[in-house]
């Protein structure tokens, strides 16, 4: 428990900040070209926020489970990489499935929250320090 909450307030505060960069500064164009038919007029913060703080956290939880080893670099972005697989992957393709968007916006979210989680796993490698737990 000692090291669960500042490897969860890593993932969350990491996370949603490339979120943030990604999203709002980098790629907005392209989201909003990609996501007309379902994207909301303005994102509801409150929703997108506990869902980082609930991804944080599940994420401070599994690292001392899949720990293996290593750099905390190597098995965080490891970690952290597989994790938003997990998560994003099946997610991205039951979106297209459902909702009238593009499956190239979900494919390139997709990849890029692999890499956001792999950053994130990378904070709470840190905030776990070697012994992973």
């Amino acid at each position: 428990m000692k090291k669960l909450v500042p490897a969860w307030l890593a993932a969350t505060i990491t996370a949603f900040a490339l979120s943030l960069v990604w999203h709002l500064l980098l790629m907005a164009d392209f989201y909003a070209d990609h996501a007309q038919a379902v994207a909301r007029a303005e994102p509801d913060f409150r929703f997108i926020i506990l869902g980082y703080i609930v991804l944080g956290l599940l994420m401070a939880i599994a690292y001392p489970i899949g720990y293996k080893g290593g750099s905390p670099i190597a098995e965080g972005f490891r970690f952290g990489a597989l994790f938003g697989l997990i998560w994003i992957l099946p997610w991205s393709l039951i979106i297209v499935g459902i909702w009238n968007v593009s499956f190239a916006g979900v494919a390139v979210d997709a990849v890029w929250h692999v890499v956001e989680e792999g950053i994130a796993g990378i904070a709470v490698a840190y905030a776990y320090g070697k012994s992973g737990s």
